[in-house]
């Protein structure tokens, strides 16, 4: 089992003036503000890559999803119990077309494969990325420790709180294998 964060590089939000709640947690004000302040710095604030997997960039809309809507009415949405017009969704939808608007993606992420998404944010290229528990795999060494420069600038944080989200206490966890 896993769970899923929006990993970050300290440095870049240093560099940017953008503080990393005590909480670990930004609302999404904090964190619209944060992905058009890396935009206007020239910074991609979240790193994704589609070309081999349509998944990666819904990592972080199914998070919002969550958050605004919440558990059950996910659910609900599986069984028709729900709606994909309820205002809660619908809000989570506007919420991120805002911030795709902002920029908050790669502009070519549909031509970079999921490494190379994941590979930007490595090397800090970019300020954000998004991912389970099981990205520490894919980055780590042979023996499986981090380098020393990526452990000194490698943070986790939650999705953003979403203004009388449903979901704000709600942890997303996958199950699977491979």
């Amino acid at each position: 089992m896993g769970e899923y964060a929006i990993y970050y590089n300290s440095r870049i939000f240093a560099e940017a003036g953008i503080p990393i709640p005590a909480s670990g947690m930004m609302t999404t004000d904090e964190f619209l503000h944060a992905a058009r302040a890396f935009r206007a710095k020239g910074i991609i604030p979240v790193a994704v890559g589609n070309k081999d997997r349509g998944i990666a960039s819904n990592m972080l809309f199914q998070g919002l999803l969550l958050r605004f809507a919440g558990v059950e009415i996910l659910r609900g949405l599986k069984t028709g119990a729900s709606s994909w017009t309820a205002p809660d969704i619908a809000a989570a939808f506007r919420y991120m077309k805002t911030l795709v608007d902002a920029g908050v993606f790669p502009e070519n992420m549909n031509l970079l494969t999921y490494k190379e998404g994941y590979t930007l944010f490595v090397e800090g290229q970019t300020a954000m990325y998004v991912d389970g528990t099981w990205f520490f795999a894919k980055i780590a060494d042979a023996q499986g420790q981090l380098s020393a420069s990526l452990q000194a600038r490698l943070g986790a944080m939650d999705y953003p709180l979403a203004p009388n989200g449903k979901g704000n206490a709600a942890i997303e966890r996958m199950n699977g294998g491979s």
